[in-house]
């Protein structure tokens, strides 16, 4: 499938809906670009972005989670 053409903020909002209506959402950038369609610069853009702003955390396996539902990741968080 070939990735949808959108803005960042467009991606942004879109990522930030998602974790909103599933707070437990965990997708690692592959899972993300696949889920939502995106390619890889923009997903990474998108999911760094977010946790650069204080909404998302990435494990150390890589895995994106809202900041309030941080899963139990043996490797920890980054």
């Amino acid at each position: 499938m070939a990735p949808l053409l959108r803005s960042v903020p467009e991606w942004r909002s879109l990522v930030m809906d998602a974790y909103a209506r599933q707070p437990t959402l965990s997708v690692t950038g592959p899972q993300g670009q696949r889920l939502w369609g995106m390619d890889p610069s923009t997903c990474r853009c998108v999911l760094d972005g977010l946790v650069d702003g204080g909404v998302l955390v990435r494990t150390a396996s890589g895995q994106y989670c809202r900041i309030d539902h941080i899963p139990e990741d043996p490797a920890g968080v980054l």
